[in-house]
């Protein structure tokens, strides 16, 4: 009777161990369900899933998330202020369209012709910049948000209805859309004419003739319906006309409620997010750009000597930009920038 007795003690005691080990929600313990805002298709969000799910998975079940696809939770304008407001527990962050909030990290990414070696690896040169300047995290903790990760879209190239652009004196009575005050200071002083507008407008606006192109990434042009309007495309190499950071980020406040254990399995996984979810838009825009060729599109391939030409015309006005930057109080502008350019060239 007493070696049954010790027999299910010592059964009990390892169901308990194994309960504990094998990831059983500690009694107790708090649950969070967090939703997430994604701008991407769902088949383009792979990387960014896979290691979000893999945080669900490492805690146990006490993390929970609702993934919301193509802005259906948020959108461009607002997810800053979302995610400060705590309706959007993670969002995805398109730099480009909040410059004036983080004027250092668009100061390092979102700049024509920068020399980014590859996508692949824009992210990681970000956040050596972000790990060494404690300027980057502030400019984040000021809209309400906790850096995550980041990672890049696919380089921006010129796509037109017809309209070949091989040097800056092609872009000539050009109508080209742009969220870029550089390129649209570049469009027009070559004689273009530089347009905005949104992103879900770019289809229409080029079929019915309204605009002859667009520069933008290819995978955002195919989501949009644009891509099947594409006949020529200008590829500045692997770096692109211009380069674009993606932030991952996680509300101020739901950072607030997290306790240690569980925001360190957002740090041990950030770096793993961030090249999984470049190579997953990688492929995306290969897949993409073999359908543009399959379709007989025009590419035209800048040589080096091309690709000098581009720069020596966005070389004045990226000065120009430093300056302004510098004057309205950002004074370490340039700075970060000619760090940034050293950590390109030692590539």
């Amino acid at each position: 009777m007493q070696s049954k007795k010790l027999l299910c003690l010592v059964f009990s005691i390892c169901l308990a161990f194994f309960a504990f080990a094998g990831g059983a929600k500690p009694a107790g313990a708090a649950a969070f369900d967090l939703n997430v805002s994604i701008s991407y298709v769902e088949g383009m969000s792979g990387g960014l899933i896979e290691g979000l799910n893999r945080i669900q998975e490492r805690s146990n079940g006490r993390i929970k998330m609702t993934y919301y696809f193509m802005w259906s939770l948020s959108s461009v304008r607002t997810i800053v202020d979302d995610l400060d407001a705590g309706t959007v527990d993670i969002g995805m962050v398109p730099i480009t369209e909040y410059t004036s909030q983080f004027p250092y990290t668009a100061a390092v990414t979102y700049m024509p012709l920068i020399g980014f070696p590859h996508m692949l690896e824009t992210g990681k040169l970000y956040d050596e910049m972000y790990k060494a300047y404690p300027e980057f995290a502030k400019e984040f903790e000021k809209n309400g948000i906790v850096y995550l990760t980041n990672f890049a879209n696919s380089p921006y190239h010129v796509w037109t209805t017809g309209k070949r652009i091989r040097t800056p004196r092609d872009l000539a009575g050009a109508r080209l859309v742009t969220s870029s005050s550089m390129l649209q200071e570049l469009f027009s002083a070559n004689g273009g004419a530089p347009v905005t507008m949104p992103i879900t407008d770019y289809a229409v606006s080029m079929s019915s003739g309204v605009v002859d192109g667009a520069v933008m990434h290819i995978n955002t042009m195919r989501g949009a319906g644009a891509l099947d309007f594409v006949k020529a495309a200008t590829v500045f190499a692997d770096e692109g006309l211009v380069a674009s950071c993606m932030v991952t980020a996680i509300s101020g406040q739901t950072w607030k409620k997290l306790p240690e254990d569980l925001k360190q399995l957002f740090r041990e996984e950030a770096d793993r997010i961030r090249d999984g979810q470049a190579r997953s838009l990688y492929d995306a825009s290969l897949a993409n750009m073999q359908l543009l060729k399959d379709r007989g599109a025009d590419i035209i391939s800048l040589s080096k000597d091309e690709l000098d030409d581009w720069r020596k015309a966005v070389a004045p006005l990226i000065d120009k930009y430093l300056d302004s930057l510098e004057r309205d109080g950002h004074k370490r502008a340039r700075e970060f920038f000619k760090v940034m350019q050293g950590k390109i060239a030692a590539r």
